[in-house]
């Protein structure tokens, strides 16, 4: 554990809400972005709302003007979009939520309760829904993972744990969240809250499954490279792998769902060396904002990198 103290008041002062930014990645996600931006308004703690996005061409940046309080445009991927928006707008605690998933409207009282309670992140744990069989195997898979903590990461965090980390790895994704995870408890406790995430996979596909995984593969080889096959291993375990959880129709399916997933990245992986992908490191990250965070119109600005591929939707290499 280092020096941060994971008791610094959030509060700006005794009178005033603790001051909440959650910056929110997208690329191509008209779909669900409404939902998502109501659910972060009708929290009943106050949050300002950070879009930042990767040059959509699908209505996105409208969407995100007219329900967001802050938009900004950049790329290239959701790891340094995410940095982006919380350099942007830091507040005393920063969230991240991603364009395919909405809120239960306590989550964000329920993590300011935890930080105020001596934690440093919190975790929000997961539940997904979508339509057709194949989103039925995912939310399938999703309920074996519930309460662990090689899968689940951190979603809020303390800003001076946050920047004490150094904020998302840029060269990460797919991983980014696990290794941000990593970073934060070796400098403060995290901790988990009631309320849920709700993620919102819509019609899930095989192949598009597949190719999906396939794409955020060399970001998990570096991740290995980084943390060391022990740590990769623990996320990487099959608590459904077992004849009881696999005797059913979705369990089966599961079972398809990875291994035509290990194929897809094992491809990609023998096709590509592991200095594919630049480092980016970021900047040093400012101070957090002092006051209550107030409600104010969203102002988009002019792009400043190109957009890469892969939208900035919920991912982990278990689904």
């Amino acid at each position: 554990m280092s020096g941060i103290s994971s008791r610094t008041a959030i509060q700006a002062d005794e009178d005033a809400l603790p001051a909440v930014t959650v910056v929110v990645p997208t690329k191509n996600a008209a779909r669900t972005l409404r939902a998502c931006l109501a659910s972060l308004r009708n929290q009943t703690h106050p949050c300002l709302v950070v879009v930042v996005d990767n040059f959509s061409a699908d209505g996105t940046d409208a969407i995100a003007a007219r329900d967001a309080d802050r938009v900004l445009t950049a790329g290239p991927e959701r790891s340094a979009q995410r940095n982006l928006g919380a350099r942007a707008h830091p507040a005393p605690v920063i969230g991240f939520i991603d364009a395919d998933m909405y809120l239960e409207p306590d989550v964000v009282a329920e993590v300011v309760a935890a930080l105020d309670a001596g934690a440093g992140a919190v975790i929000v744990p997961e539940h997904t829904i979508g339509a057709g069989y194949w989103a039925s195997v995912r939310a399938y898979e999703r309920s074996f993972y519930v309460g662990s903590d090689a899968i689940e990461a951190a979603r809020f965090f303390r800003w001076e744990v946050f920047e004490a980390t150094g904020g998302f790895d840029e060269t990460l994704t797919g991983a980014e969240d696990w290794d941000l995870t990593i970073a934060a408890r070796a400098i403060a406790p995290i901790t988990r809250i009631a309320a849920a995430i709700v993620h919102d996979e819509g019609a899930v596909e095989y192949v598009a499954a597949c190719k999906k995984k396939a794409y955020y593969a060399p970001g998990f080889r570096r991740y290995v490279a980084k943390h060391g096959l022990s740590t990769a291993s623990e996320a990487l375990r099959r608590p459904w792998l077992r004849p009881s959880a696999l005797a059913s129709s979705r369990g089966i399916g599961l079972l398809a769902l990875k291994a035509g997933e290990a194929i897809a990245a094992t491809a990609t992986l023998l096709r590509k060396s592991p200095g594919d992908s630049p480092c980016r490191p970021g900047s040093a990250l400012p101070p957090p904002a002092t006051g209550a965070v107030g409600s104010q119109p969203a102002q988009a600005l002019p792009p400043s990198s190109g957009g890469g591929p892969g939208g900035p939707e919920a991912e982990t290499l278990d689904g």
